[in-house]
């Protein structure tokens, strides 16, 4: 990504651990990609969510992600 202008990529925050890490994990980079303005922001690299948009465990992870870290602020 860094060939198409993005710049370097930086550790947001560590957690470990099944399956609260790993839930917390999958909502943070969901709320990272929100934090950005979404798919098809011109800031964001990612061509997909981190969650699928129908996954019915979104609430699950996104609770996960706000018990584990705060909310994403870029």
């Amino acid at each position: 990504m860094r060939a198409l202008g993005y710049g370097n990529p930086q550790l947001d925050r560590v957690v470990q651990g099944y399956p609260v890490g790993y839930y917390a994990i999958r909502g943070r980079e969901q709320d990272v990609i929100n934090g950005y303005g979404g798919i098809g922001s011109p800031m964001l690299g990612n061509t997909r969510n981190g969650i699928w948009e129908y996954n019915p465990n979104i609430p699950l992870y996104m609770r996960a992600s706000k018990l584990m870290f705060v909310p994403y602020v870029k």
